[in-house]
């Protein structure tokens, strides 16, 4: 497998809090023998159960794809997904993307016109809630009385508190995600006795305070920076949600914690990461490799084989894949026909390209042919571009062609023992020009000299063109055998998040020095470009460029949402796009919106919660 950390799904994690059985008898023998005593007897079982932790951002269920979901609130296991469930609420809301699906609850997202019994916002809050419970349970298990009751030798108690302080970690990113969706929500650690009472409600800066107080304690127990396994917690973690959490105090706390936003994006920064080298492989099934991975600092896991799904990049390769797309180049064998951009977010680019071969920044990875810029009928697929940002595909390097010839629709390439036969789907890279640069499927093989193919272009070929070629890749499909299943790991936090907080932080008016802040943001260009062609100066760098840039560079990884309400820009007339309001040229909309409603499941089953205002 892949992946370092190892997710085991089929392992519970069984404790006096998981579950609260409302049974007479409290003696009651479980059926099978796998006790809380016998799973966590080993340093081995206290990591297959923090895997179970870890999973739960990855997998839906113990019967998955499509069984029962871990989580109340109604619908399939799909739907119950973290990543999908945090995408939709932080992506489908705003300029960036919009679903053509009618599922109960879903237009209300991008419509602006949720309540407090929407299925997908009670869905995700109980997803954080499930997690946070997983969280606490393992704490839970690892307090010093029980690992002495079990005789856990000194040297496994090492790693077991190592594990003990990830947990504590993704409790904290847990109560991020509440604070950040909901405000004041319920509050319980490891500390309250499980099902004995009802949680109080605790402020939205209650909590933030909380978040902020367990991630710097954690600064000195997690495991160093880059130290630990891919896609496992670490100091750099925590100090990276820290640089997020500070950057949003004005609207979490409401104070200016700017010093703080920058402090801390520079220590992750300067902890040993580097940008990954090609921006489009980041989000492809081969970015665990180290030469795209290695700007990642946290992720959540996905290989097609042990975290069979609906949710996460599964969801995002499917639902953008439509209209006049070419599945082979998703790496999937199927399009969902849902997931579009709304015009705002090509258009910040200099120009668009089908997959993003031709572009000239190579972050617009956007699909055009067929498709309208402009939405009339969000239901119609090719109404709006759609984003191959993520594809379920892995490019293996074939080798450096020479050129043969070119006739007006073809061209011609010699790779001594390329092992390519026909039909194989290919990536062109030429040297110059950069508008021949695309993908292509081989339609003729020499027989008697197989390093000669021919491929058909879809572009005007100049009759005699002599140039430099780059190198030919081949395209080939994630790990799952019927590429059903996808293998793309998602960020949750990654390098060019921290350049941009720590550029945005300085403008504010934190303590960053303006000449680096503009290096970071040129690192990030330069990547995107191939060159310095599209490099700015501090003259250019103010807080609104900053926005557009991250939306450039993070577009689709969940951070839409919070980076328009810290801009004032969610609710307000002054920034429209299509559907804002549920109006086709967009709308305001009112301000308790920036807030997402308590379920009014949650607030009849504990009467000390309170309803956010407006709903």
């Amino acid at each position: 497998m892949k992946k370092n950390f190892q997710i085991t799904i089929w392992i519970l994690i069984i404790g006096s809090g998981l579950m609260v059985s409302c049974h007479k008898d409290l003696d009651l023998v479980p059926l099978n023998d796998v006790t809380a005593d016998k799973l966590y007897s080993t340093a081995e079982g206290y990591k297959q159960s923090l895997s179970r932790v870890y999973s739960a951002y990855a997998t839906t269920g113990n019967d998955g794809p499509a069984g029962v979901p871990d989580i109340p609130g109604g619908g399939d296991e799909g739907f119950s997904d973290f990543v999908r469930g945090f995408w939709n609420l932080q992506e489908l809301t705003t300029d960036e993307a919009v679903i053509a699906w009618g599922d109960a609850g879903l237009p209300d997202i991008h419509n602006h016109t949720w309540s407090s019994n929407n299925g997908f916002i009670r869905r995700m809050y109980a997803r954080c809630y499930f997690q946070i419970s997983l969280c606490n349970e393992f704490i839970r298990e690892c307090a010093e009385d029980r690992l002495s009751k079990r005789g856990i030798p000194a040297d496994a108690r090492t790693q077991i508190e190592f594990y003990k302080q990830e947990a504590r970690f993704l409790r904290a990113y847990q109560y991020w995600v509440l604070v950040d969706l909901f405000g004041s929500v319920p509050f319980s650690t490891d500390k309250d006795i499980v099902g004995a009472f009802l949680p109080s409600q605790g402020s939205r800066l209650e909590i933030y305070n909380f978040i902020e107080s367990e991630l710097k304690d954690l600064e000195t127990k997690l495991k160093p920076a880059r130290s630990n396994e891919y896609g496992r917690a670490d100091v750099a973690a925590a100090q990276a949600l820290l640089a997020r959490l500070y950057l949003n105090a004005p609207t979490y706390a409401g104070v200016s914690k700017n010093n703080e936003a920058v402090e801390y994006a520079s220590k992750v920064i300067n902890a040993g990461y580097s940008l990954g080298e090609d921006y489009q492989q980041m989000f492809a099934a081969n970015n665990h490799l180290p030469q795209f991975s290695r700007e990642f600092i946290m992720t959540v896991n996905y290989d097609g084989l042990q975290t069979k799904g609906f949710g996460g990049t599964h969801f995002l390769v499917h639902a953008s894949l439509g209209g006049t797309m070419n599945k082979a180049f998703a790496g999937v064998e199927g399009p969902w026909a849902g997931l579009r951009a709304t015009k705002n977010l090509p258009l910040l680019f200099p120009d668009t390209g089908n997959y993003g071969d031709n572009s000239v920044d190579r972050r617009s990875m956007f699909y055009n042919s067929g498709q309208s810029l402009e939405i009339t009928n969000v239901s119609t697929f090719t109404d709006g571009y759609a984003v191959s940002k993520y594809r379920n595909i892995v490019l293996t390097d074939v080798g450096v062609p020479d050129s043969i010839g070119f006739t007006a629709d073809s061209i011609a390439f010699r790779i001594p023992s390329h092992g390519l036969v026909k039909g194989n789907f290919i990536k062109v890279q030429f040297a110059s020009p950069n508008q021949l640069n695309g993908n292509y499927t081989i339609g003729y093989v020499q027989k008697n000299n197989p390093s000669v193919f021919k491929v058909k272009s879809n572009k005007k070929l100049v009759l005699g063109l002599t140039t430099a070629f780059g190198k030919v890749q081949k395209i080939n499909k994630g790990v799952n055998p019927d590429q059903t299943f996808v293998d793309i790991d998602y960020p949750l936090f990654r390098l060019a998040e921290m350049y941009l907080i720590y550029a945005e932080g300085t403008l504010r008016g934190g303590a960053g020095s303006l000449a680096t802040a503009t290096g970071y943001i040129n690192n990030l260009r330069e990547r995107a470009y191939s060159n310095s062609s599209a490099n700015i100066t501090e003259a250019n760098l103010t807080l609104d460029f900053i926005l557009d840039e991250r939306a450039r560079e993070l577009y689709w990884e969940g951070h839409r949402r919070t980076d328009l309400i810290r801009y004032d820009r969610f609710v307000e007339g002054t920034y429209l796009w299509p559907f804002k309001g549920g109006v086709i040229f967009g709308a305001a909309i009112s301000d308790f919106r920036k807030l997402f409603p308590i379920p009014v499941s949650d607030l009849t089953a504990n009467p000390k919660l309170k309803q956010n205002p407006g709903y």
